[in-house]
């Protein structure tokens, strides 16, 4: 029962949510109640950045929603005198959780980049950066200064061989999706994926967030486009892209002026087998993308 959760102190807590959500073992009932608690506390001053971090990612990959959860975390947070005691993962978990649950907090965020822009650091690792930039662009918080910290940091980094192509792609996608623009960041990613063995496990959903990124932001970087073209018609692997990504990846395509035949060709017969799968605004894409490669869809 809720009153047998008083013997739960904050530590257990967020392990035993961020257990379960770990594991996927669903059990809404029992986030509700754990949500219920930590909500209703007078103050969350006895939970440690990492209880808080654990608890709300817990929420946010179980996807329970539980908004006074949330605001209860968001405030506590925003109102800390300091945010030193908290580190990058620490940081990066719990903007991830609140734009992954859909929950906005301004104050949140603003605090949280504006302590990122003071703080950045090597001490900042890729998939840190990466779920950063994503959160804020996903929430649609516009903190120029944290992109510009972000990219200028990522910019700066000798090589890009500790970043998985997961969070190469979304780290692209985020500064295309907040309108953010910094040449040298993309110029930077373009040129490590270019480089050797730079697309080999690339998946599907990579390959397109890196072009609708370059493309949306208006980045031109042939031998990007032509090593994603080349990869992905060498590879054969067109069954494995969803809707989204088929669209994305074509239209990327003809936005940059890259409409290599084999390319286009190749995606045709899938696309054909997907667009009953498809939504208005990627059908309308795909026509678009082949009209402008005048190559017929099939």
């Amino acid at each position: 029962g809720q009153d047998r959760l008083n013997l739960f102190g904050p530590q257990a807590l967020s392990n035993i949510a961020w257990a379960f959500a770990t594991a996927g073992a669903s059990h809404p009932e029992l986030f509700r109640k754990i949500g219920d608690h930590v909500a209703g506390l007078d103050s969350l001053e006895s939970f440690k950045p990492q209880n808080l971090s654990n608890t709300a990612w817990a929420f946010a990959s179980a996807e329970v929603p539980h908004h006074e959860l949330f605001r209860k975390i968001g405030g506590h947070v925003a109102g800390l005198m300091s945010l030193d005691s908290f580190n990058p993962q620490n940081l990066s978990n719990i903007v991830w959780a609140f734009a992954t649950a859909g929950e906005s907090h301004s104050e949140l965020f603003n605090r949280v980049g504006d302590h990122i822009v003071a703080r950045i650091s090597d001490d900042f690792r890729p998939q840190a950066l990466a779920n950063t930039a994503w959160a804020f662009a996903t929430s649609g918080v516009a903190h120029r200064e944290l992109f510009k910290t972000i990219g200028d940091h990522v910019s700066e980094l000798g090589i890009l061989n500790f970043f998985d192509p997961r969070e190469l792609s979304i780290t692209a996608w985020a500064f295309a999706t907040s309108g953010v623009s910094h040449s040298e960041l993309f110029e930077k990613i373009g040129n490590h994926v270019v480089g050797p063995g730079g697309l080999g496990s690339f998946k599907p959903r990579d390959l397109s967030n890196t072009a609708w990124a370059f493309a949306t932001a208006g980045v031109s970087h042939p031998e990007l486009f032509k090593k994603i073209g080349h990869h992905v018609a060498e590879q054969g692997c067109f069954d494995s892209f969803k809707p989204q990504e088929l669209s994305n990846t074509v239209w990327a395509c003809a936005t940059v002026g890259y409409t290599d035949e084999r390319l286009f060709s190749a995606f045709a017969p899938v696309i054909g087998s997907k667009l009953d799968e498809c939504s208005e605004q990627e059908l309308t894409n795909i026509a678009w993308a082949y009209s402008v490669a005048n190559l017929p869809r099939q």
